[in-house]
């Protein structure tokens, strides 16, 4: 079951916080905080994508159009992010 989430600038400024904090950071002195810092920057991608697919699909579009997007059959894209 996907869970719905809310794009908001709140979740966006987080992102963008990671980000920076991505440029603080230099492999030799923390790879460990890289790494972590890296799994949370995907977590949080993943959230959005799912989100995005959400409102797409809310607003009409088919598993068809969304696998299209991402280079998947329908079948695909609907085991991925649908309920």
């Amino acid at each position: 079951m996907a869970t719905r989430v809310t794009v908001t600038d709140e979740t966006i400024e987080l992102q963008l916080a990671l980000i920076e904090e991505l440029h603080a950071i230099t492999w030799e002195s923390r790879s460990d905080q890289l790494l972590r810092t890296a799994a949370e920057v995907e977590r949080l991608a993943a959230t959005v994508v799912q989100a995005l697919v959400d409102v797409g699909r809310e607003g009409g579009h088919t598993w068809e159009q969304v696998g299209r997007a991402f280079g998947v059959t329908r079948q695909a894209a609907q085991q991925r992010f649908g309920e």
